[in-house]
C-alpha cells in the first residue's frame, strides 16, 4: 500500500507525493504554493498576483498572437489562449481582457481543466460599435487566474494597433448669408470625424475674384472626433451708389493636403443709396424742385429798368425784346397780366408735370424738369444779352428748381 499523508484542513488522506489536498485543495506540505490573488471586481483591473512561483506551480499559459491590428468598427480579432493545468486537482480558470482606458470591449472566457491537462479558448478583441478610437498602439493585459481551488493569477500582455480611419471633413459657415456694406465676419466650424488629429489650413475663393478674405486663426487644430471654430472676415470692393443688393457668392475651403471640405456663403452688398433711401431722396428732390419752379413764377424775374414777375413776362414782350430790341414799358399800377401768355405759366405747368412724374418711373419728371430748365435758361440768356435787364431771385429760383427736380427724376427706376 502506498504511503499517504493526512490533510491538515479536512483530515482526508492524500498521496504522499501530492502537494495539495484532492478533497479541499489545501496545501499538504510546508512551503507549498499558497499565494493567491483576489478575484477582480467588475469594471476594474484585477490586482497583479503576489507570487509568480505560486502561479507557475499551478498552471502555465501561452498566447497567440501577442500583437494584432484592430480597426474601429471592423471585425474583432481572435486571440488564442492555451492554459496548462499543472496541478493534480480539477481547476477552473478565468481568462479576462483588462480594457482599462483602451476603448476595447470587455470580454472573458472560462476553462475547466482536469489535473495535468490543457485546453485552448479564443477571445474576440474588438471595439464597441460607433465608438471613436484614436489611432495608434496601446498595450492591454490578459488576466488568467485559477478560481476553483488555488486562487492564483498571472498576466499576459498584448500589443494592439489601431489604424487611422478615413473620414470626410465637414465645414459650416454661420451665418451663410450676410448683409453688409463692405466687410463682415462669419463663424467657421470644422469637424473632424476621423480618429487622428488634423491641422487644416483655410482659404477663400469667389467667382469674380473681387473679395478679400482674412482668417482668425489661419490654421485650425482638430482633435480626433472633435471640431474647432475660427472667424472669416469677408471684404468687398467699394459698394455701388445706387441699385439693388449685389449678391457676391464665395466659398471657404479647408484641408490638410489629403482631406478637404468647403462651405459656401453669400455676401449681399448693399448700395450707398438703398431702395428706401433712394425713394425718399427722389421724392424730396422732385417735390422741392417742382415747388421752387412753381413759386419762382410768382416772384420777381427782372429788376432793371423796372421789376417784373414771371407772371408779368409775356411772350409778346419777349418777342419785342429779342427780335426788335424794344424794352417793354413799365406796366401801370393796375396792370393785370395775361396769364395765358405769360412765361410764368409755363413754369407752373412744367412744375406740376414734374410732380406727377413721381407716380411713374421718373421719366415724366425728367422730361418736364429738363424742358423747363432748357426754356428758362434760353430765356434768361437772351434777357441778359439783349437788353438792359437784371435777373432777380425769382428767375434763379425757377432755374435751380428745374435742375433739382431733374435730379430727382434721375433717381427713378429704369
Amino acid at each position: 500500500m502506498s504511503a499517504s499523508v493526512q490533510c491538515p484542513r479536512c483530515s482526508e488522506p492524500s498521496r504522499a507525493s501530492a502537494r495539495f489536498c484532492g478533497a479541499c485543495g489545501a496545501p499538504l506540505h510546508k512551503g507549498a504554493a499558497t499565494a493567491s490573488a483576489e478575484r477582480p471586481r467588475q469594471g476594474t483591473a484585477p490586482s497583479p498576483t503576489r507570487s509568480t512561483d505560486a502561479a507557475d506551480a499551478v498552471f502555465r499559459v501561452s498566447v497567440e498572437p501577442r500583437e494584432l491590428t484592430v480597426a474601429p468598427g471592423g471585425e474583432p480579432q481572435e486571440v488564442h489562449v492555451r492554459v496548462y493545468n499543472l496541478s493534480d486537482v480539477i481547476e477552473e480558470f478565468e481568462i479576462a481582457l483588462l480594457v482599462d482606458d483602451s476603448g476595447l470591449a470587455p470580454t472573458s472566457q472560462t476553462l475547466r481543466l482536469l489535473p495535468n491537462s490543457d485546453d485552448t479558448t479564443a477571445l474576440a478583441i474588438g471595439f464597441p460599435a460607433r465608438q471613436l478610437v484614436p489611432a495608434g498602439p496601446r498595450t492591454v493585459a490578459l488576466d488568467i487566474r485559477a478560481v476553483g481551488v488555488h486562487h492564483v493569477a498571472r498576466r499576459q500582455w498584448l500589443r494592439v494597433h489601431v489604424p487611422a480611419t478615413e473620414a470626410q471633413l465637414t465645414a459650416e459657415l454661420s451665418p451663410d448669408v450676410v448683409r453688409g456694406s463692405q466687410a463682415h465676419r462669419v463663424r467657421l466650424t470644422v469637424a473632424n470625424p476621423s480618429n487622428v488629429p488634423l491641422r487644416v489650413r483655410l482659404r477663400g475663393r469667389d467667382p469674380e475674384e473681387a473679395l478679400r478674405f482674412r482668417f482668425h486663426p489661419p490654421t485650425l487644430d482638430l482633435p480626433p472626433g472633435g471640431s474647432a471654430t475660427g472667424w472669416v472676415q469677408v471684404s468687398a470692393p467699394q459698394r455701388p451708389w445706387t441699385g439693388g443688393e449685389k449678391a457676391r457668392p464665395f466659398t471657404v475651403e479647408v484641408g490638410d493636403g489629403q482631406s478637404t471640405a468647403s462651405a459656401a456663403g453669400t455676401l449681399l452688398q448693399q448700395p450707398v443709396l438703398t431702395e428706401a433711401r433712394r425713394t425718399a431722396l427722389r421724392i424730396t428732390l422732385t417735390v422741392a424742385g417742382s415747388l421752387a419752379l412753381i413759386a419762382g413764377a410768382f416772384l420777381t424775374w427782372t429788376t432793371e429798368p423796372f421789376a417784373r414777375t414771371g407772371m408779368q413776362w409775356t411772350v409778346p414782350d419777349h418777342v419785342d425784346l429779342v427780335f426788335r430790341g424794344q424794352v417793354p414799358l413799365r406796366p401801370p399800377a393796375d396792370f393785370v397780366p395775361d396769364a395765358a401768355t405769360s412765361a410764368g405759366l409755363g413754369a407752373i405747368v412744367l412744375g406740376g408735370f414734374a410732380i406727377l412724374g413721381l407716380f411713374g418711373r421718373g421719366r415724366g419728371t425728367r422730361m418736364a424738369a429738363g424742358l423747363a430748365f432748357v426754356l428758362l435758361a434760353a430765356f434768361f440768356v437772351l434777357l441778359a444779352f439783349t437788353g438792359p435787364l437784371t435777373l432777380a431771385a425769382g428767375a434763379w429760383l425757377c432755374l435751380g428748381g428745374a435742375l433739382v427736380a431733374f435730379a430727382g427724376g434721375l433717381l427713378g427706376k429704369r
